[in-house]
């Protein structure tokens, strides 16, 4: 793998009320069309992948590091995996490759070190949108949509929700998915509502997911993996949500939803009530939260119809207050386009305890974050004079846009 120059950025998050810094660091990973990340508990094992299994001629479909990204190694048989998920520690990783007509899955259990082609079976014909996993790996939950024409109830029933015990060996189809969707009768045949599944998040015990139709089709929450599932109220009334991505707490009580052309909206009490948080209207890419539900990192992209610029967005109070991260959005990211464009931050994901997280661009290097605690000014002590700190030599210090 050909090293990349490493160059490091400090930078400063800030929001009206308090103050949330944290520091982005350019890993060695180099260019490439970065489609998902993932980071492991312990904020040092991280894997990444590229849009379609392809970087470049040089690059296999999956790197992974161990140390916070500093350095980078090629997965030993890297599968052609375009979507990831991880377990909790980062050591239980599921890739399923997103191209029609060749869907298959594939299973690491080192890290992302070495990786191994766990079936295709019921996945035959199916285009996967969405991919999240439970906090040990055992529970599998995909969105797939049928490649093939819809000529019978059955053939119909290739997309959908597909669930998996055993960590991706095998799958089988969830029903009533669609059928408890609120707007799934504004579905006519040939196109069926079990096609257009678009995003999902998962509950640490796998039990409480979530499952987002794109354009306002329907949105359901399962409470117990899959097996029934209800209405999501709150949410069919939003304005154009063409849903993108979704994230849930350990728990699941706290839930984010985020798509195109919106603010990202967070429910407290289990997908039972939604509000809109803070975040501006942005064409959202990806959310990810911590294992609590307070910190969250999003990513969004440049659109021409939508006021807000592409970058990283973070917030520590479950969504009340969100800060651009600064330099998000800078001409060094945009020469790294080939066309020179807007960067397009198209992933991100974070540690169960909200201190790491890892972010892709498409067409871009891959960054690993800090999200560190407000450090609380103490009063001097009378006659002392407060000395202001310099930084490092070499270091930028940029404020929060």
């Amino acid at each position: 793998m050909h090293a990349a120059a490493v160059c490091t950025l400090l930078l400063t998050v800030g929001v009206a009320t308090a103050s949330a810094p944290a520091t982005l660091t350019r890993t060695s990973a180099p260019g490439g069309q970065w489609n998902a990340v993932t980071v492991g508990s312990d904020g040092r094992k991280l894997t990444a992948t590229t849009v379609f299994g392809i970087g470049s001629l040089s690059l296999p479909g999956v790197i992974f590091s161990t140390d916070g990204g500093t350095t980078w190694r090629n997965a030993t048989d890297a599968p052609p995996v375009g979507l990831l998920a991880a377990s909790a520690s980062g050591d239980q990783l599921v890739g399923v490759t997103i191209l029609q007509r060749s869907t298959s899955v594939h299973t690491s259990r080192d890290s992302g070190k070495t990786w191994a082609l766990a079936g295709v079976g019921a996945l035959v014909n199916k285009t996967v949108t969405a991919l999240a996993s439970s906090a040990d790996g055992k529970k599998i939950v995909l969105a797939a949509t049928s490649t093939g024409k819809v000529q019978s109830p059955e053939s119909a029933q290739q997309g959908g929700i597909w669930l998996s015990d055993d960590g991706g060996k095998t799958f089988v189809r969830s029903t009533g998915a669609a059928e408890a969707t609120v707007g799934s009768q504004l579905i006519t045949p040939p196109l069926k509502p079990t096609e257009l599944w678009r995003a999902l998040a998962v509950s640490a015990d796998g039990r409480r997911i979530l499952a987002l139709q794109s354009g306002n089709l329907g949105q359901a929450i399962s409470t117990d993996g899959g097996k029934t599932w209800r209405s999501v109220a709150g949410l069919e009334s939003v304005r154009s949500p063409l849903w993108e991505t979704a994230a849930s707490s350990f728990d699941g009580r706290t839930m984010y939803a985020a798509g195109a052309n919106g603010t990202i909206w967070v429910t407290k009490d289990g997908a039972g009530t939604w509000t809109n948080t803070s975040a501006p209207d942005a064409w959202w890419t990806s959310v990810s939260t911590s294992a609590s539900g307070r910190v969250v990192v999003a990513a969004c992209q440049t659109m021409s119809r939508i006021k807000t610029q592409g970058g990283l967005f973070v917030s520590r109070d479950g969504g009340a207050s969100f800060a651009r991260v600064a330099g998000t959005n800078d001409d060094a990211l945009k020469r790294e386009d080939s066309e020179g464009s807007e960067p397009f931050w198209s992933s991100v994901a974070v540690s169960g305890d909200g201190k790491t997280f890892v972010a892709g661009v498409f067409n871009g290097g891959l960054f690993a974050g800090q999200v560190v605690k407000v450090a609380v000014a103490k009063a001097p002590a009378p006659g002392a004079v407060a000395k202001a700190s310099a930084p490092a030599p070499g270091t930028r210090r940029l404020l929060a846009a």
